[in-house]
């Protein structure tokens, strides 16, 4: 009957190389991400190396465990969407 703002829905975003090149942007934007790996995930990105990107969701995650606030939680949504 009445609209609660404060029960607004939770967005889920696919998991698919589109939205990881988007959190990568936003990694990289705030510097959450280093250079480095920021270079690494979008090279293996490029190539689709499943590999490869799954040994950089291993090392997001573990980025993620020292980081705080939105980029932990960007850094491990970046690691679900290219596993």
């Amino acid at each position: 009957d009445r609209l609660n703002v404060q029960d607004q829905q939770q967005a889920t975003w696919p998991n698919n190389p589109v939205v990881a090149r988007a959190y990568l942007d936003q990694l990289t934007r705030s510097r959450g991400i280093s250079a480095d790996r920021a270079g690494a995930v979008k090279t293996a990105l490029d190539r689709n190396d499943r590999a490869q990107l799954a040994t950089l969701a291993g090392q997001l995650e573990q980025d993620a465990a020292s980081a705080s606030g939105i980029d932990a939680r960007r850094l491990k949504a970046l690691a679900a969407a290219i596993r």
